[in-house]
């Protein structure tokens, strides 16, 4: 479709390894979540590198960050140190950060969101939504534009 060319063996074409760059890494809520915070908020960035580290998702405005931590690569120890570097490097620049998390997933932090493992996405997308309400100093315009998408 988009004429990408990459060097492969047969085999592992014919079991499903796509185009590396197509074959985007990432989870299906991640993506939910930035594409439905952007029909509310005007602008609203994706896996974007603040202060050399990747937001999942970023709304410069708010100076918010939203990562959303599923248990697959987030359950190493290595990796709960790197979002703890991450939460604090950024929480020093300024940028909250709220991490929606698997709940099969250790949660000790008063900024996380926990879901369900294949919980429907809207209910997530709502409980963030009300938690940024919560959280954040919003203009009268945020507010409504959340309120109405709730």
């Amino acid at each position: 479709r988009w004429n990408h060319e990459w060097p492969a063996a047969v085999y592992t074409r014919a079991n499903g390894h796509n185009c590396p760059k197509c074959n985007i890494r990432t989870s299906r809520l991640e993506i939910r979540i930035y594409c439905e915070l952007k029909s509310i908020f005007e602008e609203v960035l994706w896996q974007e590198k603040i202060h050399t580290k990747e937001i999942d998702v970023y709304i410069p405005h708010l100076t918010l960050g939203i990562e959303v931590d599923g248990f697959y690569w987030h359950q190493s120890d290595e990796r709960k140190k790197a979002d703890q570097a991450k939460q604090t490097i950024l929480s020093s620049k300024g940028i909250s950060l709220i991490r929606v998390v698997d709940d099969r997933l250790e949660i000790n932090e008063n900024n996380s969101i926990p879901y369900i493992n294949n919980e429907n996405h809207l209910n997530v997308i709502v409980r963030l939504l009300a938690f940024i309400k919560l959280k954040l100093v919003l203009n009268e315009t945020d507010i409504k534009k959340i309120d109405e998408y709730i």
